[in-house]
């Protein structure tokens, strides 16, 4: 084509100079300009039809966890708050049993006066992990206080 029309060379050229001149005068770069200048894509050159676009917004849009759930609830395994349980370790849980086999008599007249010398700490709440943010557990209803359901106070 260039020497069917000699030209063309110097279009290409001016258009060049033109690019460089626009560019400097805006402050960036060459290749935005033309970008600028190319044609902008029309819904006519698509390269999905409106039947794809469509389906892909209704599979998009469908929730992919829903049969999951479903099963979960036939199962009776519902979304619960999970109980709130003071964090015990082994060795606190073995301090409190060997603690109330020790005191087990404890009761009568003189109950109070006993009691009234354990040191009784407040319940002062401290969130370091989640830090107070709404959880939920699958669980079965009748197995509310088993560790693997509960959380820590």
């Amino acid at each position: 084509m260039k020497k069917l029309f000699p030209e063309v060379k110097w279009v290409e050229a001016y258009i060049v100079l033109v690019v460089k001149q626009t560019a400097l005068m805006m402050g960036c770069s060459q290749n935005k300009i033309t970008n600028a200048l190319k044609p902008k894509a029309t819904i006519e050159n698509r390269k999905t039809s409106k039947s794809t676009d469509h389906s892909i917004a209704v599979l998009s849009k469908k929730d992919l966890f829903k049969p999951v759930r479903r099963r979960l609830l036939e199962s009776n395994l519902s979304a619960r708050s999970p109980r709130k349980v003071p964090l015990l370790s082994e060795n606190n849980v073995a301090k409190r049993k060997a603690f109330t086999k020790k005191h087990i008599d404890w009761s009568g007249p003189d109950m109070e006066r006993k009691w009234h010398k354990i040191l009784w700490t407040d319940g002062t709440k401290i969130n370091l992990i989640n830090s107070g943010e709404k959880q939920y557990v699958r669980r079965p209803p009748s197995w509310e206080l088993l560790p693997r359901y509960a959380t820590k106070l």
